[in-house]
């Protein structure tokens, strides 16, 4: 059995069909533009988005004199973690880990890595590590020593070394 469609049918000026078939888009969301400034001062830089990108676009890089392109600067362009950029020294090095690892953390994971890098000054692959010895608390410090000691005191032997601590301080032993 063969059929045939009207030809209204088939393109898209049914609105119940462009409802139920949007246009799809093409472009691509980028998170981070960053920028390659090559140290040569006879080549150009380059924009990216991904590791991908930049082995791309540093591997075909030539000088005016053909020659190739092989140490950047990266720099960060635009995005929402340009002070974790920072504090993480990301460089050409490094620079998979930023695609890799850290773009990917949720933000309690970042901002303990802005803490362990930008602040303590671990270096990034220890930072990394660290990432979930971090305990992070919204509010003052007292009301962070009152939580912590409440805490304390659920668990009977931390509750003795916690109080004999505080006896010790405040008689100055």
């Amino acid at each position: 059995m063969t059929t045939t469609a009207n030809n209204n049918e088939i393109n898209c000026t049914n609105p119940v069909a462009q409802f139920l078939a949007p246009e799809t888009s093409t472009e691509q969301n980028f998170s981070t533009t960053l920028f390659a400034q090559p140290y040569n001062i006879d080549a150009q830089g380059f924009y990216f988005h991904s590791t991908e990108e930049f082995e791309t676009l540093s591997e075909s890089l030539r000088d005016r004199f053909g020659c190739p392109v092989e140490e950047f600067e990266i720099q960060f362009i635009d995005g929402e973690d340009a002070d974790l950029f920072e504090a993480c020294g990301i460089n050409q090095a490094n620079l998979f880990m930023w695609f890799d690892e850290i773009e990917v953390l949720d933000d309690h994971e970042k901002i303990s890595l802005y803490f362990l890098a930008g602040v303590l000054g671990y270096s990034l692959d220890c930072a990394i590590d660290k990432i979930d010895e971090v305990s992070i608390f919204h509010g003052d410090a007292q009301e962070a020593a009152e939580e912590l000691l409440m805490t304390a005191t659920r668990t009977p032997s931390l509750r003795t070394f916690v109080f004999i601590s505080i006896l010790r301080n405040s008689l100055g032993i």
